[in-house]
């Protein structure tokens, strides 16, 4: 858990690219959110495909 100065898709982004650091590529991590429009920023789409590949 951390906090962040904003909820929006700049820091969900840099939520997901710590959060990538912490774990081991070969580790499926699970996340539930909400349908916030921050969540279905093109840029968080783009970051998500970019961890499946």
């Amino acid at each position: 858990m951390k906090r962040y100065e904003k909820v929006n898709s700049e820091y969900i982004n840099l939520f997901l690219e710590e959060l990538r650091a912490q774990h081991p590529s070969n580790l499926c991590v699970h996340l539930v959110v909400d349908g916030a429009a921050c969540h279905r920023a093109n840029i968080i789409k783009n970051k998500a495909k970019e961890f499946r590949e």
